[in-house]
Order: C-alpha cells, then structure tokens, then sequence
C-alpha cells in the first residue's frame, strides 16, 4: 500500500504531453482528480494501520531501588530482558532513600543521559521518552534475585500475548540472574551506558590529578551501620571491628610491593577511629569525606551518599591493586569492570 501512495503520488506529478484537444484536457484532468482522490484514500489507510501497529507495541519502564550499584545491576538486567524481546524501552528511573523509603528520580541525577542514549542506539535498543497517550495498559514484571533468565523472559513473553493493546511493563529491581543468556562483552556494554554526569566525573578527575597519592591500593570498607547480617558476627559492632582486621591481614598475607597508600571506599569517613587499625599498620589513608567538601556529609544515606559511591567506584577503578568484600554491589561491579581490564 505505501508503495501504491508512491506511486499515485508520482502520477500526480507527471505533466501529460499527449492531444491538445478539449477531449485530450478533460482526460488529463479526469486522471489528475482520480489520482488525488487514490492518494488521498492510500494516506488515510496508511495512518490507520500504523496506528494500530503502534497500539499493539510494548513499553517497559524501568525503576530501579536500592544502593546506587544495586539500582545499576538491576537497570543493566532489565535492560538485557527487554533487548532480547525488543520491547521500547523508556528511560529508567532510579531513586534515593529517605529514611526507610525509595523516591524515584531521574536517571540525570547521577548519570549522564546523552551518552545513556548513545550506547543504547549502538546496541539496537530502542528509546522513547514517553508511551502513546492511549497506552493506558499496565502489568508488571514480579522483581527477581536468583531467577534464571530465560524464566523471566517467559514471564514478559506471556505479559506481551495476553493483550493486544498497547502495554507499559514496569520492571522493577531484577537484582540477581542466573544463566544470562548473554555473552560477557555484550554484558559489559550495557554498564558503560551509565557513565557518571559531568559534574560527578569532575570530581573524580580533579582528586586523582590533586589528592590521590600514587601508587595505591584501593580498598572497600563496607563498616557504616547498615545491616547486621553483612557480618560474620551477629554483633553488628563487633563485626565491623573484623571486618577492617581481616583487611590488616588480608594486606600482610598478600604481596603489594611495598604499596602503603590507600584509598577507603566507605560511608565512613577514613579518620575515624574505626580505621586505626590500618594506620597503626603503616598505611597511609585516603577518602573523599576527608578531602572533598562536596562528600563531608553526615553518614546519612541519600542522594549525596549515592553520587559519593559512583565517584569512589571510578577512582578504585583506576587503582593498582582493589580488595572488595564478599556481600557487595560496589564489589561485583568494580571486579568484573577491572577484570575487563585485565587489573588485579
């Protein structure tokens, strides 16, 4: 049909060069009105069936809690879930605690969206800012830690046959999946889409130019108040103390070459008392609490907190040597990252 139009379209324009008599004219113009009218009726036609495609299209909203790397991870499996069905997907929403609840923000807040939309583009997923008026149809896709991929991608196929009209999936917090149904590099890809905004990655480029004390190990402290059970000791207290003697030696066991700078990824600012242990060992320690005045916050977990974590991220990107913890996003994400790179 739109090849039709094309060529009625194209009729219309043709100037007929044939008999000059007044039977020749009404011919031509008899000819010039039926092409109109065809054209005109091919266009109406056509629109109307591209609105009906677009009413039967999915789109998934994604919305992301809890840790800023947690809320990454699960944007980042999202993401591959709706890759692999192509399903339109909007831009995600992350969000900040406020006491023991989530707001949704923008993905602006912490991540830059022009170079979001890029990476996206590069891997044929597509982006829209907003659903069709219309798409008023709203399921959701159950949140998942441990699910193997292809059991959720049969969840979302289910979601997408059940209803002809135009649907909105919000996918929320698929933390943990098993058996991704993806290669590595491909994995990998969809994490560079979250590249820090620029105000962010300033700070990041002016510490490690200004501050940071170079070569240096970079380690992450996992000893705020937070949950009891991120310890070996059920006494929250008593298994922070552990946690940083583990680090001590953890530092003596292994060879760093004579490394005795360090930099502490932690909601704890690195001259607390809690890391004397560590100066006590001879190390020299670093962190952006103590450094930077954008990061001298309270300890209170929020917005300021998250944008902190992403900037401790990158500079324990670029370390010599990285210890992480066992029960950690920020972890996971800076061992494989680094792993990429071939870096201890």
């Amino acid at each position: 049909q739109l090849e039709l139009l094309k060529l009625a379209l194209k009729l219309t324009m043709v100037q007929h060069v044939g008999s000059v008599t007044i039977q020749g004219r009404i011919k031509r113009r008899n000819l010039y009105l039926i092409t109109l009218v065809l054209s005109l009726f091919l266009y109406i036609k056509v629109r109307h069936i591209d609105d009906r495609c677009s009413e039967k299209k999915a789109y998934a909203q994604i919305i992301a809690t809890g840790g800023i790397n947690n809320q990454i991870i699960s944007a980042v499996n999202a993401l591959l879930l709706v890759k692999y069905l192509n399903i339109t997907v909007l831009l995600p929403l992350f969000s900040v605690q406020t006491g023991s609840k989530y707001a949704t923000i923008s993905l602006t807040e912490y991540f830059d969206e022009k170079h979001f939309n890029v990476v996206l583009k590069e891997l044929g997923i597509s982006l829209s800012v907003r659903p069709p008026s219309n798409c008023k149809e709203k399921t959701v896709l159950q949140k998942s830690s441990g699910r193997k991929f292809k059991e959720i991608i049969t969840d979302l196929s289910a979601m997408r046959s059940n209803n002809a009209n135009c649907q909105l999936i919000e996918i929320e917090n698929q933390w943990g999946i098993r058996e991704l149904d993806q290669d590595f590099n491909g994995y990998m890809k969809l994490f560079e889409a979250f590249k820090v905004r620029s105000s962010l990655y300033k700070i990041y480029e002016n510490y490690k130019k200004e501050l940071i004390a170079h070569p240096f190990i970079a380690i992450h402290a996992r000893v705020e108040k937070s949950w009891p059970t991120l310890y070996f000791n059920s006494h929250e207290d008593i298994g922070i103390k552990d946690e940083i003697a583990g680090m001590v030696s953890h530092l003596k066991k292994i060879n760093m070459k004579g490394v005795r700078n360090i930099f502490i990824l932690s909601g704890r600012d690195c001259v607390a008392e809690i890391f004397d242990p560590l100066r006590s060992a001879g190390y020299v320690l670093q962190c952006l609490d103590s450094r930077t005045a954008t990061f001298n916050h309270t300890g209170e977990v929020g917005r300021e907190s998250y944008q902190k974590a992403l900037v401790d991220s990158l500079i324990a990107f670029d370390a010599d040597y990285f210890i992480g913890r066992y029960a950690s996003s920020a972890s996971y994400l800076l061992k494989i990252k680094r792993r990429e790179k071939n870096v201890s």
